[in-house]
């Protein structure tokens, strides 16, 4: 249902994946600069943390019913 209204409006349908995590780390900063990809890499916000996880909750949750 929510695939197919994305797919109707041209969105990008919901991931249960780790993308959510790329797209926050493509805006990330390190010492008040964008992180370049190289160590260190930004700490995680907790919120972040607990988002990445509720996706895959939400993926296994729909594989296993």
């Amino acid at each position: 249902e929510a695939y197919q209204a994305a797919f109707e409006q041209g969105a990008n349908p919901p991931s249960f994946d780790k993308q959510f995590l790329r797209d926050w780390l493509e805006t990330a900063h390190v010492d008040g600069r964008p992180w370049n990809k190289t160590a260190p890499a930004p700490r995680l916000p907790r919120e972040v943390i607990e988002q990445t996880a509720a996706k895959y909750q939400e993926a296994l949750k729909r594989l296993l019913g």
